[in-house]
């Protein structure tokens, strides 16, 4: 598992069972020892489809956190998270601080993992993230 992969897509379970996805854009993950990172550069926006609507996410920061493996398991922790993201819906843009982001695509809590050659899913309680190497 460790390394550098891009996010490729995540699928989010919300409140009262909303789904939410996301693709594209340039988050990258890498995992070191025990540690990893999220970060976004800020130059190209994930794709979401939330209730239905689309929208633009556009991350430029960075989550921190720890993790533990077992077998096809983890347990992640989340850290620090610095920065900020730019939602556009439409018309309408909110600038969002990286925490309230890391909520949703920065792993934390157990998971199961799935790994393929090029490929890491790796599946919460409420969002899947699916990465794969650049």
């Amino acid at each position: 598992m460790s390394g550098r992969y891009r996010l490729s897509r995540f699928v989010g379970v919300g409140a009262s069972q909303t789904y939410g996805t996301g693709a594209g854009g340039d988050v990258r993950v890498t995992f070191d020892d025990g540690s990893y990172s999220m970060t976004g550069a800020g130059k190209d926006p994930m794709v979401l489809t939330l209730a239905g609507q689309q929208a633009q996410l556009l991350v430029d920061g960075t989550a921190r956190g720890s993790f533990t493996t077992k077998a096809s398991t983890a347990d992640f922790t989340a850290g620090k998270a610095t920065g900020s993201a730019t939602l556009r819906a439409g018309s309408r843009q909110e600038r969002l601080k990286m925490s309230q982001i890391a909520t949703v695509l920065a792993p934390d809590g157990p998971a199961a993992l799935a790994c393929g050659r090029d490929q890491l899913i790796m599946v919460f309680e409420d969002v899947r993230l699916e990465l794969e190497r650049p």
